[in-house]
């Protein structure tokens, strides 16, 4: 069998081998020889390799080579006494044969089980290694000539031409010794291999699952890379102690952070499993009323279908739409995979500006088409039935599924460079047999998003001209609207990530097994859990409640100190400690600071706001006594709030039912001015005073 193979390559790890890291004073030149080098041999390069299987002797016969004229350039370049590219060519070489090889390998397991071959295939058996003769790469090639023309030959001592070749050979075992293992590096005799691998054996989910990872491979990376779940809110700096896995030392399970541990021998892990279930929280699209509808049902009948996206920096919910039901039919609520890379958008920023790879655009994309498949898979619906999407985020989500560049977002003045609404393929995005339109909802500014744009979209209150009313979105970026007379102005503060349950000691965010309410119970506390069940975590609102207990009870100061013995326990694994506290009364300040900065610029007061709406799913399980106790919502709005649910998917629900949604959304991003609150000392004076307890 020939198989053409592809070209793949680190160019970090290749400048690395000539002894160029990034913190060497030649690094830029070593880069830019390298890069001339690429453009250079681009077209020569080319990996190529075959097999052929004895079932007499049991034993898959294999060869890979680039061809002879990567060696010709080589020698080219050390001809012309152009040392720097021969030595970064001859890298490149051996890494692309070596990789090159290791794709043969999946390529022939994947074969054979296609075609359902008997036995197990062993790890790599390599001429000059252990035991196995040189003169094995003469009887390998032989024994491939009898079916392919490689273009191969073999000199007197038994080395293949061209030299960027490599010849081995597979055991076929009754056992699976080789446990999908292709090349054994604690088997080999070059202790400075630079290519050194060391199997990792990693249980998550239920499955187990065998990979290679470099010598020195960061755990959480390769965990990562072999999309395992889990979460690390802090992107790997070894502070938020959530990326907890179990490693096997000696026999017996030892407890690390992932982030911190380097792969310097075979490793087993296993990864503990995910939080509960992802729940829909109630929407507001139950209620959504359009003034003329979208799509008609034509008199043949038929049906057609939409879907609406909530792509939300915790969570991705996606509904399915009868567009000519005008109704929801069915949802469904999974964890974003690019939690894996922070909690919070400034570190996905930062992690997106420095990853050529765009990493979190490609998870996110795949998430998402994975859980539109099964939503129609579930419902019987085909593919071809989609007639529209419409997907609502903040704006950096928003940017990173479109591939638009996220560097001005990270960094003052905080720059949008695209604010408009945008139209993209459902077959580009998600890989869909559809062309269908997917819209991404128009953004106020860096941090005032689409899901804002929507909520405005799907709340009618705010688009009555008497009412004076503001719409809050309590999450990490605590968005808010305020709609005073004609005018609307928005701002974003940066709550911080507590109330999605992050840098929480026991925090978690909204699915089952969290913590949502806190009661008195006696002395005690009373706890009720989402789903109803043992207690894993606490999330945002059960945060809240604790605290507003606490502080009423006495056992909290007005500064956030713990009166307490130690940390306050809710069960057996659920504690909260001061730093918690701390990290709360960081985000409730910034929500209040927020929302009166906001009124303080529109020349009114807090009690003039007729209305005031809270949004998303920290709000869903919100107790108000309790946000009015901490400080979090004002006491004299307590009577004035509703808790209106995920208004960005019911926003995108309306977008894709109501005709004229997309002159509709355009019209409320252009009516609505943004506030920059990193300049306000209103907003700074009333952070501060909002910080302790006991000041409303």
């Amino acid at each position: 069998m020939k198989k053409e193979l592809e070209v793949r390559y680190d160019r970090e790890e290749i400048l690395a081998m000539v002894d160029c890291k990034k913190e060497h004073p030649n690094y830029p030149g070593y880069l830019e020889t390298f890069r001339e080098m690429e453009q250079e041999v681009r077209e020569l390069v080319r990996p190529v390799g075959w097999w052929v299987e004895d079932p007499q002797e049991k034993r898959v016969y294999c060869m890979v080579t680039l061809g002879g004229e990567v060696d010709r350039k080589i020698t080219e370049y050390f001809d012309t006494y152009d040392y720097l590219k021969g030595m970064l060519l001859n890298a490149l070489g051996d890494c692309v044969l070596f990789d090159a090889s290791e794709q043969l390998y999946r390529r022939l397991r994947e074969e054979r089980e296609a075609q359902k071959s008997p036995g197990y295939l062993s790890v790599r058996q390599e001429p000059g290694q252990e035991s196995i003769p040189m003169e094995n790469q003469k009887r390998i090639l032989e024994k491939l000539e009898k079916v392919h023309h490689t273009g191969l030959e073999i000199t007197s001592g038994f080395m293949l031409r061209p030299g960027k070749s490599m010849a081995y050979h597979y055991d076929v075992t009754e056992e699976d010794t080789g446990r999908g293992l292709d090349h054994d590096c604690s088997r080999c005799s070059q202790t400075d291999c630079p290519y050194t691998k060391h199997a990792v054996r990693i249980h998550s989910d239920g499955a187990e699952v065998l990979v290679t990872a470099k010598e020195g491979t960061n755990l959480l990376t390769l965990l990562r890379q072999h999309n395992v779940k889990i979460e690390a809110p802090c992107n790997g700096m070894g502070v938020c102690g959530k990326c907890k896995v179990e490693i096997l030392v000696e026999g017996r399970r030892e407890e690390v952070l992932s982030c911190l541990v380097a792969v310097k021998a075979p490793l087993e892990v296993f990864v503990p499993e995910p939080h509960g279930k992802h729940v829909v929280i109630q929407s507001a699209y139950a209620d959504i009323q359009v003034a003329e509808p979208k799509y008609r049902r034509p008199p043949e009948g038929g049906k057609a279908y939409g879907i609406a996206v909530d792509l939300g920096t915790t969570s991705l919910v996606v509904a399915l739409v009868d567009l000519y039901g005008e109704s929801v039919v069915d949802t469904r609520s999974m964890m974003n995979p690019q939690r894996a890379y922070g909690a919070d958008v400034m570190s996905r920023i930062q992690y997106d500006i420095q990853d050529k790879e765009k990493t979190l655009g490609r998870l996110v994309k795949k998430a998402l088409g994975d859980g539109i498949r099964d939503l129609l898979e579930k419902n019987g619906i085909p593919e071809e039935a989609l007639r529209e999407m419409a997907l609502a985020g903040n704006t950096t989500m928003q940017y990173l599924l479109a591939g638009i560049p996220t560097e001005e977002l990270g960094h003052a003045p905080f720059h949008t460079v695209e604010e408009r609404r945008l139209t993209l393929g459902a077959r580009e995005l998600f890989g869909l047999d559809t062309d269908c339109p997917v819209t991404l909802m128009p953004v106020i500014s860096a941090y005032v998003g689409g899901d804002i744009v929507a909520g405005l979209y799907a709340l009618e209150d705010l688009e009555r001209p008497e009412k004076t009313v503001a719409l809050l979105d309590i999450g990490t970026n605590g968005e808010m609207v305020l709609k005073a007379g004609d005018s609307m102005v928005g701002a974003s503060t940066a709550a911080g990530p507590a109330f999605e349950g992050v840098n929480i000691r026991c925090g978690m965010s909204s699915v089952t097994g969290a913590i949502r309410n806190v009661e008195p119970a006696g002395d005690g506390f009373g706890i009720l859990t989402i789903g109803d069940g043992e207690a894993k975590g606490i999330c945002g609102s059960g945060l809240v409640d604790l605290a507003a207990l606490l502080w009423e009870r006495g056992q909290m100061d007005e500064t956030g100190r713990l009166e307490t013995d130690g940390p306050v326990r809710l069960t057996d694994k659920v504690e909260v400690d001061q730093q918690d506290i701390r990290q709360l009364q960081l985000a409730k300040s910034a929500i209040r600071a927020g929302l009166e900065s906001l009124v303080k610029d529109r020349g009114i007061a807090l009690e003039d706001l007729e209305l005031l709406q809270v949004a998303g799913g920290f709000g869903n399980n919100l107790d108000l006594d309790s946000a009015t106790a901490i400080g979090l919502l004002p006491k004299v709005l307590q009577e004035k709030v509703v808790l209106v649910g995920n208004t960005s998917l019911a926003g995108c629900v309306k977008y894709l039912l109501e005709a004229g949604s997309d002159r509709a959304v355009d019209r409320i991003k252009e009516a609505c001015g943004y506030l920059e609150l990193s300049t306000s000392m209103d907003f700074y004076d009333a952070y501060i005073t909002h910080m302790g307890f006991g000041n409303d």
